[in-house]
């Protein structure tokens, strides 16, 4: 006989049919539950593990079996079938749920399985309520509709059997005596990553959110308030404009006094400033001493600019 899992978590185990239907709708919801073969066959267990967000359990009824909960209200429900099977009608979708292919059941959408003969299950309850605020944290956005999942989960290939690996080995975990899931902060990022894990598969998860908002992009797109400039031009133009603008409150027009290049301060230039901007600006003259820096540039005699680290400030030479 195959060892049932969550051994250390047994919550009942009975052959009495009413007794099984009453202990399940404690952990799960009201539902209708009859044996479609031989009566004698029937022996239920059912071992929980409860967590915060979501819990483990194990189930087997041993004779064939007809379950109708109708719907399930506030939890989804992650049936991965280990031995045997199930025809699973949610809503209306109906399918076959076998060892290589889990089912999903939505708790908004009336169900009704049929487990066949010897079919055992691990089964993930989901908080509805966490699992719909865990997809609006991830995502950035409310869902204005349940998320809903169609079909079955293919669980022997790809991002399907990398959920049934995860989920195993919280039951794995859970049997060598160091339950994963339950209160801490690292039981809660496990919780988050199987939440995560589940809602990826869902083929309406787009549907079931809002449009993503456009990227914001600035408003100034061509030349950029005073407090942004040095972020949109190189480090020498910034240089070359902060001595042009210094200069032009001080009364010089340098390096524009000579060359007859447009001057960027000009009311009609202004608003296109990097496109009249000269490409190549004219070097300024060496002067013959430190005392004539711009005596040929400026109209202020004696006036030395000077450089102190981006800003610039204009001294009055001696005389």
């Amino acid at each position: 006989m195959t060892r049932p899992l969550l051994r250390n978590h047994t919550l009942f185990h009975s052959r009495d049919l009413d007794e099984a239907r009453e202990r399940v709708a404690a952990v799960f919801c009201p539902h209708r539950l009859e044996t479609l073969g031989a009566r004698s066959l029937f022996d239920a267990c059912h071992h929980h593990l409860p967590g915060e967000r979501l819990s483990l359990n194990y189930i087997e009824y041993g004779a064939r079996t007809l379950i109708a909960p109708g719907e399930l209200g506030n939890f989804y429900l992650l049936q991965i079938p280990l031995d045997g099977g199930a025809e699973i009608s949610n809503g209306s979708t109906t399918y076959l749920s076998t060892p290589d292919r889990a089912a999903i059941l939505n708790p908004h959408l009336p169900t009704r399985m049929t487990w066949e003969e010897g079919t055992r299950q691990v089964l993930v309850q989901i908080s509805r309520r966490a699992m719909q605020d865990h997809l609006a944290a991830q995502l950035g956005g409310p869902s204005d509709r349940p998320l809903t999942f169609d079909g079955p989960l293919d669980i022997a290939t790809g991002p399907g059997a990398a959920l049934r690996r995860l989920v195993m080995w919280l039951v794995a975990e859970t049997d060598a005596g160091q339950p994963p899931i339950g209160p801490g902060l690292m039981a809660r990022q496990i919780e988050g990553t199987l939440l995560s894990g589940c809602w990826r598969h869902s083929t309406t998860i787009r549907r079931s959110l809002p449009a993503a908002a456009p990227r914001r992009v600035p408003a100034t797109c061509g030349w950029p308030k005073a407090s942004s400039r040095r972020i949109w031009i190189s480090r020498s133009r910034w240089r070359t404009w902060r001595r042009s603008r210094a200069s032009r409150r001080a009364g010089c027009s340098w390096p524009f006094a000579n060359t007859g290049a447009p001057r960027p301060w000009a009311s009609g230039a202004r608003r296109g400033w990097p496109g009249s901007m000269p490409t190549c600006l004219p070097p300024h003259p060496e002067p013959a001493s430190p005392r004539s820096r711009c005596a040929g540039a400026s109209p202020i005699s004696g006036a030395l600019p000077r450089s102190i680290g981006r800003a610039m400030v204009f001294r009055r030479a001696t005389p």
